[in-house]
């Protein structure tokens, strides 16, 4: 009778092996992405509300004009307004790497707190999908103390 090592099948990678790792990433931006679309679909329901329509229509409004610029260039689309929403909602969701990679120094359980709370918190619910610049703001303030905090790989080379 011959006895199959588990351990040594290669259909299944092996615990803390790179083939597990990028796997484990893998699932987790499907996932996030999946969160994504979900947070888009329900802003989606609500309809445009007049700020995201003056951001849109490139409507001189107080508001950076590059962005304007740049949703305006998608005015003929037939789904404009999913796409932002679905691209900012992306933006946010998958800057939970850059929160993983802040709280390098804490122990996982904490990481994976700290991952959640920026995930679940009750404004990202609410806001994440809608196309305001405050979603833009958040996420460039993120960026920045991202910059700062991890200064040995982000501008010190």
């Amino acid at each position: 009778m011959r006895v199959i090592d588990s351990s040594s099948s290669s259909a299944h990678p092996q615990a803390g092996t790179p083939a597990l790792r990028y796997w484990q990433v893998f699932i987790s931006i499907i996932g996030l992405e999946a969160y994504a679309i979900i947070l888009a679909f329900l802003q989606a329901m609500s309809g445009v509300r007049t700020d995201e329509a003056k951001y849109l229509l490139n409507i001189p409004y107080p508001h950076p004009p590059a962005a304007r610029f740049l949703l305006g260039l998608t005015d003929g689309w037939a789904y404009q307004e999913f796409f932002w929403r679905f691209l900012f909602a992306t933006l946010l969701v998958q800057a939970v790497f850059l929160i993983w990679s802040m709280g390098k120094i804490l122990p996982r359980r904490d990481r994976f707190t700290l991952c959640g709370v920026w995930l679940f918190s009750a404004a990202f619910v609410a806001q994440t999908g809608s196309i305001m610049m405050a979603e833009l703001t958040a996420l460039q303030g993120l960026v920045f103390t991202w910059l700062w905090i991890r200064r040995d790989i982000a501008i010190t080379r």
